[in-house]
Formats: structure tokens, C-alpha cells, sequence
């Protein structure tokens, strides 16, 4: 009965452990991707607005996601790599990343 019950804590103890090393991980991550946006903030604000530019940006990274999506359907669909490549112009080894990805 007392090994059940140490064997418990053990597990408890471990368990504990594991959340520990993922709060922190995820702590990391987050002021990571802080300090990336503060400084792309802080450019943003010490150079003159473009609206034309910004547009241009937003439209651009908009055409990219689109493509990706349409890339990852047609992957799952059985579409040749070299296809996808041939109409996206995404790269070979960002598709085979993506299909790799999907697999899993």
C-alpha cells in the first residue's frame, strides 16, 4: 500500500515537472515573439506611415496564405509537388514541409 502511494507521488512529482518545463518554454516563446513584434512596432512608428506600402504589404502576404492554403489542399488531394510548384511558385522543399506536415 505504501509503494502504490510513493509510486503515486513519484508520478504527481513528474507530472508537476512536465508542467513546469511547459509553462516555461511557453514564457520563452511569448518574449520571443515580444520583443520581434515591439521592434517591428517601434520601426512602424519612427518611420513615416505609407499607406500605399502598407497596402501593397497586407495584399501581398494575403496572395501568400492563399496560395499556401490552396497548396495544402491540393497536396491532400494527391497533387504532384512539382505541379503545386509549377502554379504557386511556392518552393519544392516548402511543399514537401507541408506535406511532410500533413502526414502526421
Amino acid at each position: 500500500m505504501k509503494r502504490a502511494h510513493a509510486e503515486q507521488q513519484h508520478t504527481v512529482i513528474i507530472l508537476i515537472d512536465c508542467v513546469n518545463q511547459t509553462v516555461d518554454y511557453v514564457n520563452h516563446l511569448v518574449d520571443t515573439i515580444f520583443i520581434v513584434n515591439a521592434t517591428e512596432v517601434t520601426n512602424m512608428l519612427l518611420t513615416e506611415w505609407n499607406w500605399d506600402d502598407a497596402l501593397a504589404v497586407r495584399y501581398e502576404e494575403g496572395i501568400e496564405k492563399g496560395h499556401e492554403v490552396i497548396a495544402r489542399n491540393a497536396i491532400a488531394k494527391g497533387v504532384p509537388l512539382e505541379l503545386i510548384n509549377d502554379i504557386s511558385g511556392i518552393d519544392i522543399n516548402t511543399l514537401q514541409t507541408i506535406q511532410t506536415q500533413q502526414a502526421q
